[in-house]
């Protein structure tokens, strides 16, 4: 969640999509976690796999549905 995060502001603060991935996780039995954060051109066709969880949600058309 919290490469998300980071993912959004720095892409807001930079004005360009930056993606945020973990590398490793204490979850996972890491001794820490880490993240890498790059370009989408930096990551190549590695970032393929993550994109459809930075899609932002359409919570504004989805409650107009609703009507």
């Amino acid at each position: 969640m919290l490469a998300g995060y980071a993912s959004g502001f720095m892409s807001f603060a930079l004005g360009h999509d930056v993606y945020f991935v973990e590398q490793s996780c204490r979850v996972m039995g890491e001794r820490v976690c880490t993240v890498v954060g790059k370009d989408r051109a930096s990551w190549g066709a590695v970032i393929n796999p993550h994109l459809p969880y930075f899609q932002a949600a359409d919570i504004k058309g989805k409650i107009h549905s609703l009507d």
